[in-house]
């Protein structure tokens, strides 16, 4: 997971860059978008991490700023 040091910003689902989505939908088909933050060091995104809910599950998945794939883990 990114981070938790730096700023945290909330970013609508549109924003997020188009390999997390696609990573969202490949591997959480039909899942619901919650929320989602950017995570900043001195003006520049490190990360972003998504909140959602798949098969009865909230996860929050991590991402680098590239939108690669860095973990998940249920959340309550």
């Amino acid at each position: 997971m990114p981070a938790h040091d730096g700023d945290h910003a909330a970013i609508t689902e549109d924003a997020l860059p188009a390999t997390i989505t696609y990573y969202l939908d490949t591997v959480y088909p039909n899942y619901f978008f919650e929320k989602a933050f950017s995570i900043s060091v001195d003006g520049a995104i490190k990360g972003f991490v998504v909140v959602i809910h798949a098969n009865n599950t909230k996860y929050a998945v991590g991402f680098d700023s590239s939108g690669n794939y860095i973990g998940s883990k249920p959340i309550h």
